[in-house]
Order: structure tokens, then sequence, then C-alpha cells
């Protein structure tokens, strides 16, 4: 199986799986796929509201049996198409950590319950995803009701006490020189 990505006009990511449907079912093409749309629930505490969101807003995820891509110049005229990732004219599968997390969502279905986890004080933790990815911290407080976290980042300018969600961060054991130098910072602001 392979999976491609597919960047489309934000908003209109059903539109464009519902167009895609009728293109696979055809008789004129001849190859099969599938358009996913991942979704995860969330909740607005303060409203008691639950809801879905899209977890990538202007991306869907083609699966298919095909590897030509020629074969998918069809889906570029759908209204929303903006192109295939890399580009159109580099159309590759994914694969490594973008297969795998891919395939990891997949296996969950298109639409992901609630992200659990468990952040701590002085937890060490790592982000996973937006702007900040990569950069490591250290949890000052947690807001377990709203799943957020307060955590000090060391920056050039000095340690920073930011916030995110649970679902941008990820725990992670650091070294002893990593640990000391984010408490050092922490003490001098």
């Amino acid at each position: 199986m392979y999976y491609y990505c597919i960047f489309v006009k934000t908003g209109t990511e059903s539109h464009f799986k519902t167009e895609a449907k009728k293109f696979f079912a055809a008789e004129e093409n001849c190859f099969d796929g599938e358009v996913l749309i991942f979704r995860q629930v969330k909740k607005i505490v303060k409203l008691n509201k639950v809801y879905d969101d899209l977890l990538f807003p202007g991306y869907v995820f083609l699966r298919t049996q095909e590897s030509d891509a020629k074969k998918f110049c069809g889906l570029m005229r759908i209204e929303g198409f903006i192109k295939f990732l890399p580009d159109n004219f580099g159309i590759k599968a994914l694969a490594g950590k973008d297969l795998e997390a891919v395939e990891s969502l997949e296996s969950g279905g298109e639409i992901q319950g609630f992200v659990r986890a468990r952040f701590d004080k002085d937890d060490r933790i790592v982000i996973v995803s937006g702007p900040l990815c990569g950069m490591k911290g250290k949890v000052v407080s947690v807001n377990r009701r709203n799943q957020k976290i307060r955590y000090c980042v060391a920056t050039e300018s000095g340690a920073r006490i930011l916030n995110l969600s649970y679902f941008d961060l990820e725990k992670q054991d650091w070294s002893e020189e990593e640990s000391a130098y984010i408490d050092s910072l922490k003490e001098r602001t």
C-alpha cells in the first residue's frame, strides 16, 4: 500500500474527498484509491462541548496500490487541489517516519479520540509539533482540567515560560547536562 500527501485549499478537504470518490468510481480511471482526512476529538471544558476538528488542516492523504504517479492527474483537476507533496513533478509516496505516522493514525480510524497524556511538574518534555518543534523544556505547572502545561525552555536570551497543550508534547529522558542547564536558566530568571 502506498500513501501520498496532497495539499488542498483549507476548508475544501471534505469536498475534495467526495470528488475523489467519484473519480475512483469512474470506469475510465484505471486505479483504485481512498482519500483519508484525519480528525481529532476535542473538548471545550468551560462549555462542556465535544467536537471534532481537522488534525492536519489543508492536507489529505491518498491511500492506493498504485505507484505510477501519472495516473493521479485526474485528482489534480478537483476543486481545491493545490499540489502533491513534495511537488506535482516529483510525486513521492510517504516513507520513513511520515509513513509510520500516517499508518499509525489510520489504524485508529479517521477520527482520533482524545489525546491521553500525563505530565507532572519538573518532567522533561520535547515539543513534537508546531513552530517550536524539537525544542526541549521542563514542566513548570500542569493544568489537567484543560490539558495544558506551562514549561520553561532555554533561548538565546535566557529561559522563557511558554504554554502548550498536551497534544504538542511528549515526555523525554534527558542527560544530566541538559537537566542542569535548564535548571540553571530557570534559577536566573
